[in-house]
């Protein structure tokens, strides 16, 4: 045991200077955003039908032409076709129910499954914002709001002329100017704090 923990006291507070589950913690994404996707495939030997849906209830259908064969070991192959259809790591989003509806697991190159699966993620992507709106900004209230002062100090830092357009719409009458301003004369915006502070001494 280090020497200096002997002088800790009870209650105190210790920081460690090793701690792996601190650690694993740190390198884990705390704010990362992505979107759920449903997706199906489905087709025949001669044409994969690929279809993607998000959470929002955007789908898109994408088909890949070809020659696939019905593969050997039918169990294998309908994991890396599941697999395949879910790698959406570089998206934004991730796949939450995978739905493979083929009569035969077929087998598929996995080059030619990935770029099927891109292609289709572009394709979601771009039904996204084509169908994303804007949302609209609130209509100011007319009458505008009153401030409840009709005066205000200079510890208000009204600066400039589209702050003090803006109180004065909101019914203050009076506006001292900012103290960056150099208006106020022989005054410090901690003048009031000091004064308090001498009062208390």
């Amino acid at each position: 045991m280090p020497a200096d923990l002997y002088k800790a006291r009870p209650h105190a507070a210790l920081n460690r200077n090793l701690d792996h589950n601190w650690q694993q913690a740190l390198l884990k994404t705390s704010s990362e955003r992505r979107i759920a996707v449903d997706i199906e495939l489905g087709g025949w030997e001669e044409q994969l039908i690929l279809t993607m849906t998000c959470e929002d209830g955007i789908s898109v259908t994408h088909t890949l032409d070809g020659m696939f064969d019905v593969a050997t070991n039918p169990e294998k192959a309908l994991n890396n076709l599941k697999d395949g259809v879910a790698k959406l790591g570089q998206t934004l989003y991730y796949a939450r129910n995978i739905d493979v509806k083929l009569a035969d697991a077929l087998f598929v190159p996995n080059s030619l499954l990935n770029q099927f699966r891109r292609e289709t993620a572009d394709m979601l992507d771009a039904a996204r914002l084509a169908q994303y709106t804007r949302g609209s900004r609130k209509a100011e209230t007319v009458p505008a709001p009153v401030y409840p002062d009709t005066h205000l100090s200079f510890l208000a830092n009204v600066y400039n002329h589209k702050a003090r357009a803006f109180y004065h719409r909101h019914g203050v009458q009076l506006i001292d100017a900012a103290y960056e301003a150099h208006e106020e004369k022989g005054r410090c915006p901690g003048d009031d704090h000091q004064t308090l502070s001498a009062l208390r001494l």
